[in-house]
């Protein structure tokens, strides 16, 4: 009976028992659907997310987290995104030609052949970011920090 349980309890917390994500969970689904199906969500926790492609152009997103989300390709033009956190997000390809992002911290994220044309990113942080290939062409960086980001010959900083 001993080595019955040692076996249940192990599989019981894998699978959601014992109080683990299993709340957590619920909530990141409800709030991607309020993200999806409205104007906005803004202060939402979105770590962990799978949204890439999606598009979430004009959007209120102010102080939302993104950490460790898959962005990939998704459109994030034109929205409100102040003090929002990307970090070690996937953002390869991702739109925020004329967003604001004012403080937005987007350390140890990918975002290769990302678009900032036209973005308000004062206080922006990029540390140790991969911008290969991004465009920041018309962007105010003003205050923004690169310290550590990882850039090449296609990387537009306009610094």
């Amino acid at each position: 009976m001993k080595s019955f349980l040692l076996i249940l309890i192990p599989l019981a917390l894998a699978c959601g028992g014992g109080g683990g994500d299993g709340g957590d969970n619920s909530e990141l689904q409800e709030n991607i659907e309020t993200l999806l199906n409205t104007d906005g969500c803004v202060n939402c926790d979105l770590d962990n997310a799978d949204l890439d492609f999606e598009d979430l152009a004009g959007k209120d997103l102010t102080n939302a987290t993104f950490n460790r989300a898959d962005l990939t390709g998704t459109d994030f033009s034109n929205a409100q995104l102040q003090s929002s956190e990307f970090i070690s997000a996937d953002l390869e390809g991702a739109d925020f030609s004329g967003a604001e992002l004012q403080g937005a911290d987007f350390s140890n994220s990918r975002l290769e052949d990302a678009d900032f044309r036209g973005a308000e990113l004062q206080g922006a942080d990029f540390s140790d970011a991969d911008l290969e290939g991004a465009d920041f062409a018309g962007a105010d960086t003003a205050g923004a920090t690169f310290d550590g980001a990882n850039t090449d010959e296609a990387t537009n900083l306009n610094l």
